[in-house]
């Protein structure tokens, strides 16, 4: 895929006159899509033979919403974000469907909230994590960003508490609220050095240190 992006953005490139840096900007977004596009494909697969598709997009949205805001550790290797994306996703999809999703104990309304409590602590002391290749700079954009993030988590934890209500009427929600909070807490990790740390053991395993 790598090598088909890098075709297509060459051919782009050599049809409109760009030069190497416009060639890599379109290559770089077209990676990105192609990713994207398998991650959502192979979850949602998983997670229609699984029965927890609902969960599987719940989670791919949400973690996508909120990382355009905080920004976080992210995998240089192709096959390794392919890797741990749909991996937890599915994980994590098939644990708030099965372990936690039939439970309406109040237990999990403190569980959530407390969960969001870190999640703002969090952020507070390192969104938005900018990357090498595009630091970020400016004082206004940091604290434009860091200031979505805690509008979006807020907005999480309200639907989640929504959920948490619904599911007095139909178990399925609570399952859709444990969906949003994993989300939450696995975006809000890849923020933190253990959550870098992971995904640099991933690129070791796939072959780009």
């Amino acid at each position: 895929m790598e090598r088909a992006a890098h075709k297509i953005a060459n051919d782009i490139a050599a049809r409109f006159g760009y030069d190497e840096e416009k060639t890599a900007v379109i290559s770089y977004g077209l990676t990105a899509v192609f990713q994207m596009t398998i991650i959502f494909v192979m979850t949602l697969m998983i997670g229609l033979l699984g029965g927890f598709h609902f969960e599987c997009m719940i989670i791919f949205f949400s973690v996508g919403l909120l990382r355009k805001a905080t920004g976080g550790a992210h995998s240089r290797s192709f096959t390794g974000c392919l890797f741990i994306s749909i991996f937890t996703i599915s994980i994590m999809a098939f644990l708030a469907r099965y372990l936690f999703g039939e439970n309406k104990s109040y237990l999990f309304f403190i569980f959530y909230t407390l969960a969001y409590i870190l999640a703002f602590l969090i952020i507070y002391r390192h969104a938005p994590v900018d990357s090498p290749n595009k630091p970020i700079v400016s004082e206004v954009k940091i604290r434009r960003l860091r200031r979505n993030s805690f509008i979006t988590v807020a907005i999480y934890y309200l639907i989640t508490l929504l959920f948490t209500y619904l599911s007095m009427q139909n178990y399925r929600f609570m399952s859709l609220a444990t969906s949003l909070t994993f989300a939450m807490l696995w975006q809000v990790f890849m923020l933190t050095s253990p959550g870098a740390k992971l995904l640099r053991i991933v690129d070791r395993k796939f072959g780009n240190a």
